[in-house]
């Protein structure tokens, strides 16, 4: 399962690719954001609620390149072993 961070012009993109090829996926965004994440079709969470999702079903999160690695979410991932790609490491 892919965990996208942020729903910015890149990784909507992103979300559309991995539509494409049936993957399952979990998008995080702030709170004031959640009712346009859900036109995705895409499960959608808060921010806040990372934390209660199972990690280990968690293959990669896919970070918006407006979110800074010090933002305490992907810190948190990060100290949790969680790979962070941005989404020209994922094409690659």
């Amino acid at each position: 399962m892919y965990l996208i961070l942020g729903l910015g012009i890149s990784n909507l993109a992103v979300v559309n690719k991995l539509k494409e090829l049936n993957k399952k996926m979990i998008i995080a965004v702030n709170e004031d954001e959640k009712v346009n994440a859900k036109e995705t079709g895409i499960s959608v969470i808060g921010f806040s609620e990372i934390q209660f999702l199972n990690l280990n079903k968690i293959k990669y999160v896919i970070k918006s390149p407006g979110i800074p690695y010090h933002n305490k979410y992907v810190k948190y991932l990060r100290k949790n072993n969680v790979k962070i790609l941005n989404e020209i490491e994922l094409t690659y």
